[in-house]
């Protein structure tokens, strides 16, 4: 039996594979995406992380609009009817970790994805938003001292392809 590896997923990486998937992006971060969620869709042990109080599934709802056809309302079906959701209390993620982010300037609507991770076994976050964007180098410092690690889509199909 394989172990459950726990991840949190941000909205761009479900709204770029969704582009790619009907054509509206082909960029290779766009593919990227998309292959990365094909992949985690393969593999039976790996869970969406999401908070118990429904912020990021509103959040997903929202900017999503996952219209029947899609591939982000498949993916969402697909993970919801193999049970494959854990849904975490972020009740307990420490005050200090919100008042870091903030004070470097890390996007407040993007907080809720970095206290999912905390509350998570695995403590790993995939997003499109590395570099210039909200996980810049110091952001990425600061979550991995607290066992937190950011990855890109292509970083992270090719972990899910090793577990």
């Amino acid at each position: 039996m394989l172990t459950q590896k726990e991840w949190v997923i941000d909205t761009n990486v479900l709204i770029k594979a969704n582009e790619f998937s009907i054509s509206k992006n082909l960029d290779d971060e766009y593919l990227a995406c998309f292959l990365f969620l094909a992949t985690f869709l393969e593999k039976k042990n790996h869970v969406l992380c999401v908070d118990d109080e429904g912020i990021i599934l509103a959040e997903y709802s929202r900017k999503l609009r996952l219209y029947f056809g899609s591939f982000a309302s498949a993916f969402w079906k697909r993970i919801e009817r193999d049970y494959r959701i854990s849904y975490k209390s972020i009740r307990g993620v420490p005050k200090k970790i919100e008042k870091t982010l903030i004070d470097l300037n890390f996007d407040r609507d993007d907080i809720i994805f970095v206290k999912v991770s905390y509350a998570s076994k695995d403590k790993r976050i995939v997003t499109t938003d590395l570099g210039e964007g909200d996980y810049d180098e110091n952001v990425r410092r600061y979550l991995e001292s607290i066992g937190i690690l950011v990855y890109d889509p292509a970083k992270a199909k090719e972990i899910i392809n090793y577990e």
